[in-house]
């Protein structure tokens, strides 16, 4: 019997951030985006993305006027792929949206709350 510490070691392997290019000119705004009510599952901006390398990928967007965008997942295959930016938050008045994605990317997409 031992009164010692033990313990293990192991390798852990994480494949590289995807590597794409962003299709800004063409998105598609699901959903409805009314002041004073929260978005749901159903709120989603759809963009095509061109992808090099392929990984998991977590992209962000600003929040502005109550709300924002996230989109999560894996590539596993190059080329031409859709990306989904699910919404969350209130909008807070009426306005156009302007929301940058944090991927190194000058793409941006406008979404109208009314």
């Amino acid at each position: 019997m031992s009164n010692g510490v033990s313990g293990c070691a192991f390798d852990i392997t994480t494949d590289p951030v995807p590597n794409a290019t962003f299709n800004c000119t063409n998105y598609v705004v699901s959903g409805t985006y009314t002041s004073g009510v929260a978005l749901t599952g159903q709120n989603t901006v759809t963009m095509m993305v061109e992808v090099l390398t392929p990984g998991y990928y977590n992209i962000v967007t600003n929040t502005t006027n109550g709300f924002g965008f996230t989109a999560a997942g894996v590539f596993t295959t190059t080329g031409l792929q859709p990306m989904i930016f699910t919404g969350s938050g209130t909008p807070i008045a009426p306005a156009a949206n302007t929301f940058v994605p944090t991927s190194g990317t000058t793409c941006v997409f406008v979404v109208t709350s009314n």
